[in-house]
């Protein structure tokens, strides 16, 4: 249950019930499979308010064989790379859900229908690692949408339409990998769409699209004695232009996205890790200075411009921020606690998400938190104000 400081009787932003489950059955030696499902019941919700809703969906469904280095998946599958906490540039292939407030990633994220192959050279013994995957139709992620962030006087579509299966729509990615028990690295390609869509105007309404993107990336691990290292990199290339839509940055331009974090244990009970984050985006232009072939298509295209760039944060031609998360555990795994935090050091935006947990039982746990946002209200995070919120959750697992 998600609850606001706004204006509201009740002031809750969600509250519901969801079930998440999973099977992974043993077919044969070398055959397996997943199925994971969730589905929730809303006595209120960001996308329908005060209305009772009921919502499923298929997180995971697929079948798979396993001989000799090889492994062949088939189905709807979630293909989560990179060795980043909380920003992955490279995590090509997955989507998220952000209007279902949950402190479990895995109930947010969104996968796709397709395959991935992957093979271990040497009949699995040899430390390089090469994985193709196929999205028969992208994943879009659904973003928290501010009101003030939506361009007044227009008709606006905030739901993405589910896209069709092939063609156009399809997605390739590949990925070679390094592992060994004290380091690891890869490279990896993409052939896709952004996954995050950007308003545009079809001359009639606004619309939500999931741009073309091509993208290559990186990522390293290496392990020492009282601390991880890790980092994690990506370069973004738009079909629409390096300058964004119009060549002018009325969607976003070509960027590059880096992520170089430590973590390391402080005693028994206690971890930290830390992350500094960039991002560039070279060919940036103002959106503001933006000429249709009319007044209106002027004024149109730079509020597009001003919302897509506060939604994907690119208003500014380089960006550094950072992430910051602590967490307890005691000793008997009774008790349990976290303090993340993520913010721009341009814009001074950030939001602190602490929780603290408590298990009831070897089956039950609680947990309470807060996702407090802040900063100026026409950046990124400090625009999401109005989704300040505390919670409660109760899990119970069988």
């Amino acid at each position: 249950d998600a609850r606001e400081s706004g204006t509201d009787s009740d002031g809750s932003l969600q509250s519901g019930f969801t079930l998440y489950g999973s099977a992974h059955p043993k077919l044969s030696e070398t055959a397996g499979a997943k199925l994971t499902l969730r589905g929730s019941a809303y006595r209120r919700s960001l996308e329908k308010g005060k209305t009772a809703v009921l919502r499923g969906d298929v997180k995971e469904a697929w079948i798979d064989r396993d001989a000799g280095g090889l492994r062949l998946q088939v189905g709807q599958i979630i293909t989560a790379w990179g060795r980043s906490d909380a920003v992955n540039p490279t995590d090509f292939l997955t989507a998220k859900d952000f209007t279902t407030l949950s402190s479990h990633e895995e109930i947010r994220r969104i996968g796709a229908p397709g395959a991935r192959i992957s093979w271990v050279p040497g009949e699995g013994n040899s430390p390089f690692e090469i994985t193709y995957a196929w999205n028969a139709r992208y994943p879009q992620t659904k973003l928290l949408i501010p009101a003030s962030q939506i361009p007044a006087g227009l008709s606006v579509d905030t739901e993405p339409t589910t896209p069709k299966f092939f063609g156009n729509n399809e997605e390739h990615a590949l990925k070679i990998a390094y592992l060994t028990p004290g380091w690891d690295a890869s490279l990896s390609f993409f052939d896709g769409r952004t996954h995050f869509g950007q308003f545009v105007w079809n001359g009639s309404r606004v619309e939500l699209q999931y741009l073309k993107v091509r993208a290559v990336g990186g990522d390293f691990s290496v392990t020492f004695d009282d601390f991880v290292l890790r980092g994690e990199s990506a370069y973004f290339a738009y079909e629409s232009g390096k300058a964004g839509l119009s060549d002018a940055s009325l969607t976003e331009p070509d960027h590059w996205d880096s992520v170089l974090g430590a973590e390391r244990a402080l005693g028994e009970h206690f971890r930290v890790l830390g992350q500094i984050l960039y991002r560039v985006h070279p060919a940036l232009r103002d959106s503001q200075a933006y000429v249709g072939a009319s007044p209106v298509d002027t004024a149109i295209g730079r509020g597009l411009g001003r919302a897509n760039a506060t939604l994907l944060n690119f208003q500014d031609h380089s960006k550094w921020g950072g992430t910051l998360l602590v967490s307890y555990h005691s000793a008997d795994e009774v008790w349990g606690a976290e303090f993340a935090a993520i913010g721009n050091l341009v814009g001074g935006d950030y939001v602190l998400r602490p929780k603290v947990e408590r298990k009831i039982s070897d089956s039950f746990r609680v947990a309470a938190g807060l996702d407090y946002y802040g900063g100026p209200v026409d950046q990124p995070l400090g625009s999401l104000r109005d989704y300040r919120s505390a919670f409660l959750e109760g899990a119970i697992t069988f």
